[in-house]
Parts: C-alpha cells; sequence; structure tokens
C-alpha cells in the first residue's frame, strides 16, 4: 500500500461552518442531523460530477492533527482516478478553489491519500466544527463531510466505519493511509466486535465454500476489515467468463464478468487486442496473461500500464481466451463505437452496442445524445463525420459525398449527384425510351445511345442523341423520347441502351435484351430502381405495371444447398406457363422447361430445386432469366457476393432483389 502526501497552495483565509439560510442546498455525509446542508447560491442547480471520479470518498478527517489538520481519500473503484484539477475546501461554496490537486495526482485503484492542510499550504485549517468539500474541476461535488464540536478532537480521527462505506463517526486512533479502525472495538481479541467482518480465527459463517470456492483454508486480514481467500481453491468446472465492456479512450480499460455460478479460476487465461497472432513471439506484448480468481457474478477491470500494456484501437477488436488457448469470448468494433464504451446490453449476456462507461458496475444504457461528439445516439441520424452507414447512394442518389446536418438529425445531399436511369423503352412502333429521374438533375450535356453507337467511329453518330442544352428532369419525373422524331436510331428485337451524363466516360445506366423482349416494353418494376424485364403494358410517361391479367416473376435464389429458385404470380388470375424457362447465366448450360399443363395459381408461389426440375447450379456471382415459350425475357435478376442465405424480393412480386436474411422458400419473404 502506498500513502501520498500532497501539499498544495492557494491564498485563503480559514473559515467555519457554512450557511444553511441560502435558497438551495444539498446534504452532506457525517453529522447525524440529516437536516444539515451545504448552501449553493439561489438558483443554482447541483451538477453531477463525471463518472470517472466514482469511487473517490473523503474517508478520514483530523481537524485537530499534530503537527498539521490533515483529511484522506479513499479510491473504491477498480481503477486509477486522475485527481488534475480537483479542487478542496473548508467554503465549498462560497470558495470552493482554496486547495489544488496539481496534474498528475493520480490515486491507485484501492488506495489512500492523505492531504495535510495549514495556514501556509493550502491556506486554511479544519476547524472543530467544519466541513470539507472535494469537487470536480466542473465545480460539482464529489464528496462532502461535515463535522461538530468534539467530533475530531485532539490525538482522535473523524473517519468511516466501515472503512470506505461506511457512516462518518469518532474514531480514538487514526489511521492516515490505512483503513478506519473502530476504537471501541479492537482487532485481535479473537471476537468479531462492531464493524469488524474477522478477527484471526473468528471468522462467523465465512468459509472457502460461502465465498464462491471449492474448497481451502479462510483467514481473516491483519485489520480484522476483509476476508482473507489466497487459501481458497477455486472450482475445476469449466468457468463462465466474459468480455462485458471495453473503452479505445483514456486508459484503454477492459471489463470482464463471470457469469457463473462459482468462482473462476483465471490462471493462464489471457486478454489480446486484434495485433496479436497465436504462437508468434514477437506480438507478446498484444496480450495480457491473467491470474487469481473471479468470484461468482463479479466484475475484474483490466487497466493500460496498470495491468495490460497493449492499446485498443478506434477500430479493433479483443479476445478473452482460455490457458490452453480455446477462445472464450471476442468481440470487434468499428470506428469510434468503443468511445466513451463498447459493453454488453443488457449487461453480461447482450449483444455489445456504444454505451455509458460503467467498469466495475453493472452496463448502463447507451451514451448520452450530444450532437458533435462524433457519435450517432439516440434519436441522431448523424454525428459530424460519423454517418452511420448512410452514403448518397443508400439515400437514393447516384453517388457524391453525403455530409451530417447542424443539428444531426439529417444529411446534407447537395453534393450528391442525382440518380437517372433509363426506365423503359419498345423496339416495336416508334421505339420509345423513357429516362426516370429520382431527384430533379439538369440534363445539359447528358447523352444516350443503342448498341450500334461507336465512339471512335463517325459513320455510327446517328446511333447517339444529345439531350439539349437546358434539358432537365423533373424529382420522380419522366422524359420520353420517341424514335424520328427526338433519336434517330431503330430499336432492335436484340439490342442495348446506353445512358452517360456529361463528365463520365463510363455509362451511368445501360441496359440490354434478346430475342423480342422489348417487343412490347422492357421495364423496370418498381420504376428507377428495379431489374428490367419483359412487360405487357407499355406505360411511357407514367409509373411502370405488370400484366392486368397477372405477372409471373421471380421472387427468390438461393446459391447454397439445392440452389433453389422460387417463381410467384402476381396477378389476381392463374398464368399458364407450357414451354416457359428458367437459365442461370451461363447460356451453355440447359435450360428447365416447364412441361405441358403448368399453371401457377393466382397469389401462389412455385419453387423449382436443383437435381428435381432443373441441373445447373447457382453460383457466388450468377443470375437466373425466366422466359416465355417465345423465349422473350419475362424477369431476370443478377448478384454479385453470392445468394446466401437467400436472394429475394421484398416485398413479395415487387420489391428490389437483395440479400435476405432468411429463406422462404414457398412462403412471403422476409426482409
Amino acid at each position: 500500500m502506498r500513502i501520498f502526501v500532497v501539499l498544495t497552495v492557494a491564498a485563503a483565509a480559514c473559515s467555519n461552518a457554512v450557511d444553511p439560510g441560502s435558497d438551495a442546498a444539498i446534504p452532506i455525509v457525517g453529522r447525524p442531523d440529516a437536516s444539515t446542508t451545504d448552501a449553493r447560491p439561489s438558483g443554482e442547480d447541483a451538477a453531477a460530477p463525471p463518472a470517472s471520479y466514482a469511487g473517490l470518498v473523503i474517508n478520514e478527517v483530523a481537524a485537530t492533527g499534530t503537527p498539521d489538520d490533515w483529511f484522506e481519500l479513499y479510491n473504491g473503484s477498480a481503477a486509477p482516478i486522475d485527481l488534475g484539477g480537483v479542487t478542496y475546501s473548508d467554503e465549498p461554496n462560497a470558495a470552493p478553489t482554496k486547495g489544488l490537486f496539481p496534474s498528475g495526482t493520480v490515486i491507485a485503484a484501492g488506495e489512500y491519500l492523505v492531504v495535510t492542510v495549514n495556514d501556509t499550504s493550502p491556506g486554511f485549517k479544519l476547524g472543530s466544527d467544519e466541513a470539507l468539500g472535494v469537487l470536480a474541476p466542473n465545480g460539482a461535488t464529489i464528496d462532502l463531510v461535515d463535522w461538530a464540536e468534539g467530533d475530531s478532537p485532539a490525538g482522535a480521527s473523524y473517519g468511516r466505519i466501515p472503512n470506505a462505506t461506511g457512516p462518518f463517526r469518532r474514531t480514538s486512533t487514526p489511521t492516515p493511509g490505512a483503513a478506519n479502525v473502530d476504537g471501541a472495538n479492537p482487532c485481535g481479541n479473537g471476537a468479531i466486535d462492531g464493524a469488524e467482518a474477522c478477527d484471526g480465527s473468528a471468522l462467523g459463517a465465512h468459509t472457502c465454500v460461502s465465498e464462491g470456492f471449492a474448497s481451502g483454508v479462510l483467514a481473516c486480514s491483519a485489520d480484522c476489515a476483509a476476508l482473507v481467500t489466497a487459501g481458497c481453491v477455486a472450482s475445476t468446472a469449466a468457468a463462465d467468463v466474459a468480455i462485458n465492456e471495453l473503452s479505445s479512450a483514456g486508459n484503454d480499460p477492459i471489463e470482464l464478468v463471470n457469469r457463473g455460478a462459482a468462482r473462476a479460476d483465471l490462471a493462464g487465461w489471457y486478454v489480446h487486442d486484434a495485433d496479436f497472432v497465436l504462437g508468434d513471439p514477437t506480438r507478446e506484448m498484444q496480450r495480457y496473461v491473467l491470474s487469481g480468481t473471479i468470484a461468482a457474478g463479479g466484475y475484474r477491470v483490466l487497466v493500460k500500464g496498470t495491468q495490460h500494456g497493449f492499446g485498443l484501437g478506434a477500430a479493433d477488436g479483443l479476445t478473452l481466451r482460455r490457458a490452453d488457448d480455446s477462445i472464450a469470448d471476442a468481440t470487434q468494433w468499428t470506428a469510434g463505437q468503443a468511445d466513451p464504451s463498447w459493453c454488453r446490453l443488457p449487461d453480461r449476456s447482450g449483444a455489445f452496442a456504444p454505451c455509458r462507461p460503467t467498469f466495475g458496475a453493472q452496463n448502463g444504457g447507451p451514451p448520452a445524445e450530444l450532437c458533435g461528439d462524433g457519435i450517432v445516439s439516440g434519436a441522431e441520424r448523424c454525428d459530424g463525420a460519423a454517418l452511420d452507414g448512410h452514403t448518397c447512394a443508400s439515400e437514393g442518389f447516384a453517388g457524391g459525398a453525403i455530409a451530417c446536418l447542424a443539428g444531426c438529425g439529417g444529411f446534407d445531399t447537395t453534393s450528391c449527384r442525382p440518380r437517372v436511369v433509363i426506365n423503359e423503352l419498345t423496339s416495336s412502333g416508334d421505339d420509345r425510351i423513357e429516362i426516370y429521374a429520382a431527384q430533379a438533375a439538369s440534363l445539359t450535356g447528358w447523352w444516350i445511345a443503342d448498341s450500334g453507337y461507336v465512339p471512335a467511329d463517325p459513320s455510327t453518330a446517328d446511333h447517339r442523341y444529345d439531350f439539349a442544352a437546358g434539358a432537365s428532369i423533373a424529382a420522380a419525373g419522366y422524359l420520353v423520347l420517341i424514335g424520328a422524331q427526338d433519336h434517330m436510331f431503330g430499336l432492335g428485337s436484340t439490342d442495348g441502351l446506353e445512358l452517360h451524363a456529361p463528365t463520365s466516360t463510363a455509362a451511368v445506366d445501360g441496359t440490354s435484351w434478346t430475342n423480342g423482349g422489348a417487343a412490347i416494353s422492357y421495364c423496370r418494376i418498381p420504376d428507377g430502381s428495379g431489374a428490367f424485364q419483359s412487360c405487357a403494358t407499355a406505360t411511357f410517361g407514367a409509373a411502370n405495371q405488370s400484366s392486368v391479367s397477372g405477372r409471373v416473376v421471380i421472387n427468390e435464389a438461393t446459391s447454397d444447398g439445392n440452389d433453389a429458385i422460387e417463381l410467384y404470380n402476381t396477378g389476381a388470375a392463374g398464368v399458364v406457363i407450357d414451354g416457359w424457362s428458367v437459365i442461370d447465366s451461363d447460356p451453355t448450360n440447359t435450360p428447365y422447361v416447364f412441361p405441358a399443363g403448368t399453371t401457377i395459381g393466382p397469389g401462389a408461389f412455385m419453387v423449382l430445386v436443383k437435381g428435381v426440375q432443373h441441373t445447373f447450379g447457382l453460383g457466388g456471382t450468377d443470375g437466373v432469366t425466366l422466359r416465355d415459350a417465345s423465349a422473350a425475357n419475362v424477369d431476370s435478376t443478377a448478384w454479385t457476393a453470392g445468394a446466401s442465405p437467400s436472394w429475394c424480393r421484398h416485398p413479395d412480386g415487387t420489391g428490389a432483389f437483395a440479400t435476405c436474411a432468411a429463406v422462404s422458400f414457398g412462403a412471403a419473404n422476409g426482409p
């Protein structure tokens, strides 16, 4: 145990008791009279001290000390407490900064700090009927004690009994820098007196087993204040110890929790960050080997510089391993999630999420919402550079740079590029082409061309149409180009289109079709975002529609297991699909052709399974096309990152395809 004596200097005079007649007041510990108060100026709210001072208490006061008065602080938390900037005074409201702890003053976990006071340093003594306050740098009271005449006479002190947690009382034996003792109940007489936890061999009803161990010999500490479990033996049963909380800020604390019903032996267990490589001796600094035990339901906090030596990065990971190197628990976080804290919610069993720091205690809720702290919390949609995964694309734009609005309640999309796409076309009649814009856009300098256009070949210039200067399109609006009136190229039964922005070398949108797939209409469903398909009704200048008599679509697929494909009839009548076929993206594979008499009922699903119906497999980058009996495309979809566990529409029949969390073949799709 280390004892520090701190001397600080402030220009002030000694003062006596506080004024109880002010308008606002806060309770003081010490005197038995609960009405005793410390006055605050009228209208001033009592601030809460920062959580970093939790566990710091005034533990003992000697108001008639020899040669100087002194008081003692105790850190009852599991982590060091930095006292830099903390003040103390016998006039905590009128003159709260008489004494000041200098930068670098730290009180370790479980240790004491003794502060002497006299008229020279810090400029006041403790009176016989006095109060003493310790205040955080923000002015909030950390702890406050008041004593009356006779509570702390010469040769005695005024301390907490039991030590650190109990109420204040007069003690006959001052113990600066050590646990307080009740002089009326001497330790060492072999009897448990007063606030003693034990005394010699007198342990009450306590045993190693009652303290959560499997067996062993329990003892009593020399000051009778605590039971000593060094001779106890922990259970050999599998320990249920987990990571419960951590922070990438400050001293990178890590909290472990014993979720089991018995004390756990952690000998040989270790924690490490994401840079540790098992078996690489050059990475040993990235782990900390544990020892000792952890009580059933108890917490253990590890602090950088005191226990572990590695830092936790803004985006990092932490792993807890058993002595045999097997993983007991692990977690990872992305930039900013672990500042101020990354913890399980609810405590012990929940998933990890950003939260308020509560090291050594039950985990609290999400961090307090504060716009400007760079952490998305509460009702915030973003906070500074923290965009919570949102991009221009996620907000419906084609690309660009998105930013957070000043109030953290939404996004600034002024630097996002509008999403403008080809939405519908037909290779029949006047070869109409429909452009759709999700956001209002200028089309000056934009151009569109069919597959016959070759930029380097001037003879193909009539296969390109340039939008006129000043051309524009409204948000959620349509612009229709008519063959021989606007563009001069025809659209063939097998053809393609590309749409280009003024400054882009690559097309911003494009599509192609074969075998008369655009004979009536080749359109997106839904508008602007859905996949192209052969549509039964042309709707130029209006929202695209399915066939009024019912339309069959691809609704779900998976590249796992039996490579299943699901069709869905979105209409109110049955559809005969004799001679229709499905095929994957490899044209050399054999398509599956529906036999004569195949009908899919209204609102019905039909599932095709590899080995039962089709013979082709579905890969991680692949697609599926549905064709009618004339080989015209009815519907299609494609994926690049695997259709696992499911690639499906949500809602059924009309939604855009996306990766779904679970397969639902033969039933409605989930998100």
